[in-house]
């Protein structure tokens, strides 16, 4: 049998099967359901990677599309402004498959741990104790399944607001970029760039309160 033989075999079943009661009844009856419009549908734009953004928004309208997947965060306003959404978006600055090391996640969850002791009533650093794993608790199982060995955070706290010593001297050195011989440290500036929140974990707003903005060091290129 051909190509051109199977085809017309195929055809003529389908026939067939339209003909039959069973069919019939089930096209009836989903031509009178009354459609709510409850299945939607999308494009991804990176299949589309050669049309501008707008016009492949603008597009993706006209033809009755809800949504354009892949966009970044940059172009979401873009599907917003043509009435879209983006329900599946990447290259997001900071996210769960990014680790929980970077300072911008760290940057948002202290700014919103000082929110929200604003709106208790209470000192941002009392509302930090107050949740911190207390040190007869380790090991300690959290709940995304880490264990943590050891740690004293209730110390650490009281030693950076009690102006320990040893606590002031590294955090003036890390703002500064240099080491303990006085060196520019090259890692510490680019941690402390404009485009980088400065400061880190809980210490965040303690170290912007306690120490003055230094005037940065001059790169050895520049000399």
């Amino acid at each position: 049998m051909n190509r051109k033989q199977a085809l017309k075999n195929i055809a003529a079943g389908t026939l067939g099967a339209m003909a039959l009661p069973n069919f019939a009844s089930a096209m009836e009856k989903a031509e009178s359901l009354d459609l709510k419009g409850n299945i939607n549908h999308s494009v991804c734009q990176w299949c589309y990677g050669s049309i501008p953004i707008e016009d492949l928004v603008k597009s993706a309208k006209a033809m009755g599309i809800k949504s354009v997947e892949l966009l970044n965060s940059e172009q979401w306003p873009i599907a917003l402004k043509h009435g879209l959404t983006c329900a599946m978006g990447y290259a997001t600055p900071i996210g769960l498959n990014r680790g929980y090391g970077g300072p911008q996640f760290y940057y948002g969850l202290e700014r919103a741990m000082d929110t929200a002791a604003r709106e208790l009533g209470i000192d941002p650093s009392e509302i930090r104790r107050i949740n911190f794993v207390r040190k007869d608790e380790f090991p300690y199982q959290a709940p995304a399944g880490s264990t943590y060995d050891a740690g004293d955070y209730e110390l650490g706290l009281a030693q950076l607001l009690a102006g320990h010593a040893g606590v002031e001297d590294l955090l003036e050195r890390d703002v500064r970029g240099v080491d303990e011989h006085g060196a520019i440290d090259r890692e510490m500036l680019i941690r402390h760039q404009p485009r980088v929140a400065r400061g880190t974990n809980t210490c965040q707003a303690l170290i912007e309160k306690r120490l003055k903005k230094p005037k940065r060091p001059a790169s050895p290129q520049s000399k």
